[in-house]
C-alpha cells in the first residue's frame, strides 16, 4: 500500500492555493501545520511499510450458512508488534455462549479492545485458536467473517 501515491500532487497545489489565501489568518498557526505534516508523514511511513497477512487461499475461503455463534479462545498468546514484548494476552481462554448479549469488562488496558480485534482478526495470533462454532476464524473467508461481526464502543453520548 503506498498512501503518498494518491492525489499527492493535486492535494498540495490545492493546500498551496488555500494557505496563500489564509495566510494572514494562518500565520500564527504555522507552526502547528509543520508539527502535523510531520505527524502525518510518520504515520503514512508506517502504513506504507505494513504488509498486508491477508492471502487469499483455498483454506481461508470457507464461510458458513447458518452459524449458532459459540466463539471460543482457546490458549491465545498475543503482543502487538510495536511491542513484541510485552505480552497482552498470555495462554487466555474464553467463551462466549452463542445468542447471547456479551459485555467485555474490565479497567482501562485490560485487553478489551484487543479481544474484539482479535476476533475481527484485524491482529494475527502467536499461539492458540479462535474459533466459532468449532471452526477456526482463519480459515474463514475475511470479507465475509467481517460483514458477520459488529462492535458497540462505550461512547458517554450512546448511553445518555
Amino acid at each position: 500500500m503506498n498512501c503518498r501515491s494518491v492525489g499527492g500532487s493535486g492535494a498540495a497545489a490545492l493546500s498551496t492555493l488555500a494557505a496563500a489565501k489564509l495566510s494572514p489568518t494562518a500565520a500564527p498557526a504555522i507552526p502547528d501545520f509543520i508539527k502535523a505534516a510531520a505527524a502525518a508523514k510518520t504515520i503514512i511511513d508506517t502504513l506504507d511499510g505494513i504488509q498486508s497477512q491477508y492471502v487469499p487461499s483455498e483454506k481461508r475461503q470457507i464461510t458458513i450458512g447458518d452459524l449458532n455463534g459459540h466463539i471460543r479462545f482457546e490458549n491465545v498468546s498475543f503482543s502487538y508488534h510495536s511491542r513484541p514484548t510485552v505480552p497482552v494476552l498470555n495462554n487466555a481462554t474464553m467463551s462466549f455462549a452463542a445468542n447471547q448479549v456479551t459485555a467485555l469488562v474490565g479497567p482501562s488496558g485490560s485487553g478489551k479492545s484487543t479481544v474484539v480485534a482479535l476476533l475481527e482478526r484485524w491482529y494475527e495470533i502467536s499461539e492458540g485458536s479462535i474459533s466459532i462454532d468449532e471452526f477456526n476464524i482463519q480459515e474463514l473467508d475475511l470479507h465475509w467473517w467481517r460483514s458477520q461481526v459488529a462492535l458497540v464502543q462505550q461512547v458517554r453520548g450512546n448511553y445518555s
